[in-house]
């Protein structure tokens, strides 16, 4: 009998203790649920030193582009590609005269001019760029609906992060051109774009966006285009040396 008496003790201290562990289970399940409402990542990228609130900037806007032309709502933009050359329905191509690999962006390369706040955008193509076998970077190319407002960047807000436009001298018929600076820092990290663009006067347009070879550079939102270039040599070179944005000639 007392073998059995301590047996049943023995087996209700077991229960006793699975039914304490299954009960801290839960009590832990609860708080992940509770802490996991309350966002912690919020407090980890506030703890980081990392503001946590990002902002839309949009930096063709800031320097006060606009629209210079009639806007048609029914005349697209088209792209078309014959060999390295992109043609525009605008009268205008971009050539690649750089040793370039291909790689087709999106299917339809049409997009109807709009004043909507959320213009479509489309990829016309990614492409990587050759010295005999060394891989000298890439580039990409997009059309836009309403370049004004699609060209828009999310970025951290207080961490030193902006995007800055550079206008040109316009081109003929009334085209924009000029270089977007994105300056991303993540995390004590700068991660540079160089954008060029082509706004038409119907607001529709282009733009090529390359990524810089140097090291990180500090920069400003002060900062001038010549500094930019001085900082970034290879994004200006990559868009010089292997972009030709000319009007199309109609053969004879």
């Amino acid at each position: 009998m007392k073998k059995t008496s301590a047996k049943n003790n023995k087996r209700g201290h077991q229960h006793q203790k699975k039914v304490n562990q299954i009960s801290s289970w839960l009590i832990v399940f609860v708080v992940i649920l509770f802490l996991i409402s309350l966002k912690p990542w919020k407090w980890l990228a506030t703890s980081s030193g990392a503001s946590g609130e990002y902002l839309d900037i949009y930096p063709l806007q800031d320097v006060n582009l606009k629209v210079t032309g009639e806007q048609n709502l029914t005349t697209p933009l088209v792209v078309t590609q014959e060999s390295q050359t992109f043609l525009t329905s605008k009268g205008y191509q971009i050539e690649v005269t750089g040793d370039a690999d291909f790689e087709r962006g999106d299917s339809e390369l049409s997009l109807l001019p709009t004043q909507e706040d959320y213009p479509d955008e489309r990829t016309v193509a990614t492409l990587s760029f050759y010295e005999g076998d060394y891989y000298q970077g890439s580039a990409t190319i997009t059309m836009s609906a309403n370049l004004l407002k699609s060209t828009e960047f999310y970025l951290e807000k207080g961490n030193d992060s902006f995007a800055k436009a550079y206008p040109q001298a316009d081109l003929a018929d009334d085209i924009q051109t000029g270089y977007i600076l994105e300056y991303d820092v993540s995390d004590a990290y700068i991660f540079p774009d160089i954008y060029q663009y082509y706004l038409f006067s119907d607001g529709t347009g282009l733009r090529i966006e390359v990524t810089p070879d140097e090291d990180e550079a500090k920069l400003t939102k002060a900062s001038d285009l010549a500094a930019v270039k001085k900082a970034y040599p290879s994004a200006f070179t990559s868009l010089k040396e292997n972009f030709r944005f000319i009007k199309t000639t109609v053969a004879k």
